[in-house]
């Protein structure tokens, strides 16, 4: 994910300082000596930046809100954060806040490009001995109140963040393209300790087979094979559906375990996967809305939609808003979900539409569409084809 002015700024917004005991201990020398922490249970960061004001340090989750996960003091340039070892691999930034409360947030260069200039992140992944050296460089933009965005003239040293700046992905767009698999799993080979490439897996699982999947997962070293994702991955690679589990089930508003392909009479089955968060999920509603004018005249027609939101308020708060009314459920648990998209081997994009028949199997699948005309054809003639 490249850094954008606006994600920098969105960090800020949801960034609320708050009085932090520190709890950081600075060696006597304040020095970044880029060693490995003779602590096994932490991780330690440390950073030599000039420019950088005396103040406190932030370690942020970037994935998690940007909540803060450990922190530390600033003393001329120089800051030191040890963290619990259970955070490795955690994508993380720091953020800095200076004795004037004035904020700084931070990107690094790499060596992937965007519209042919190098481009910077704001992140980096989360492992032992992390140094974060060099010289700040304010970004050519005026940032709101006491905010600062500000490059680090040095990339974040360590193996991972490595790989994720400088390795471009080819990864496969569906099962059959052999060519960007095998070149996949040369990465792989050649970065078997690669937390980035295992997480890419995760990402767009459903463009591999079973068979792909546990090919490349045993590919990976010891240490990421010890991890909760590889483990996740490797036991969906083992899984097989049966027929009678095919019909996934989710909640309604009531709290309801609805199954997906109920009644079981119908011919076709529209299932649409959105978020309320997802802008062009929102922007399909009226497209579907005259979807539902057409369905409700097919007796064997089924129309359904799952949201995969991970708050069941801001869905239920959606669904009330936009007026949809056909079938509408929530996906409140998120392996049933991936197990949903690996199952019809459909990249996690939203939104995206599953045309299934009474017994699950998949007819067709939209995942975007060039226009309303082109889209309302294709389920046009999907409802012509399968309910006639």
């Amino acid at each position: 994910m490249a850094l954008s002015v606006a994600g920098l700024i969105a960090i800020s917004k949801t960034f609320q300082m708050k009085s932090l005991l520190i709890s950081i201990m600075f060696i006597t020398t304040l020095f970044c000596g880029c060693r490995n922490s003779e602590q096994k249970q932490s991780i330690t960061i440390t950073g030599n930046l000039q420019g950088l004001p005396d103040g406190k340090i932030f370690l942020i989750n970037v994935d998690n809100g940007n909540k803060v996960i450990d922190s530390g003091v600033i003393d001329n340039g120089k800051f030191q954060i040890i963290t619990d070892k259970k955070n490795r691999f955690l994508t993380v930034n720091l953020m800095a806040k200076d004795l004037t409360d004035t904020t700084r947030l931070f990107a690094y260069p790499t060596h992937k490009l965007h519209q042919g200039k190098p481009n910077a992140f704001g992140y980096f992944i989360l492992e032992d001995g992390i140094c974060v050296n060099g010289r700040l460089v304010d970004f050519n933009f005026k940032a709101p109140g006491k905010l600062k965005l500000v490059n680090v003239s040095e990339p974040v040293n360590g193996k991972q963040s490595w790989v994720l700046y400088n390795v471009t992905l080819d990864f496969p767009t569906s099962s059959v393209d052999t060519l960007r698999f095998n070149k996949f799993k040369e990465n792989v080979l050649k970065y078997p300790y690669s937390y980035y490439l295992l997480n890419a897996i995760s990402e767009d699982i459903s463009l591999l087979t079973n068979r792909q999947l546990k090919e490349t997962l045993q590919l990976f070293d010891k240490d990421i094979k010890e991890t909760r994702l590889w483990k996740r991955l490797l036991n969906l690679s083992r899984e097989t559906v049966k027929n009678d589990s095919i019909n996934f089930k989710f909640i309604n508003s009531e709290g309801d375990s609805i199954s997906m392909l109920k009644p079981k009479d119908r011919t076709l089955n529209i299932i649409i996967i959105w978020a309320s968060w997802c802008g062009p999920c929102i922007k399909e509603i009226p497209l579907l809305k005259r979807v539902y004018e057409i369905s409700i005249t097919k007796k064997n027609l089924n129309m359904i939609s799952i949201s995969v939101d991970t708050s069941f308020e801001n869905w239920d708060n959606a669904v009330k808003k936009y007026k949809m009314p056909w079938t509408q459920l929530i996906s409140t648990d998120a392996e049933e979900t991936r197990k949903l998209f690996f199952h019809y081997k459909t990249p996690s994009i939203l939104p995206t539409i599953l045309l299934l028949d009474s017994q699950g199997n998949l007819l067709d699948k939209i995942t975007s569409h060039n226009s309303n005309k082109e889209f309302i054809e294709k389920i046009n003639n999907s409802i012509d084809i399968f309910t006639n």
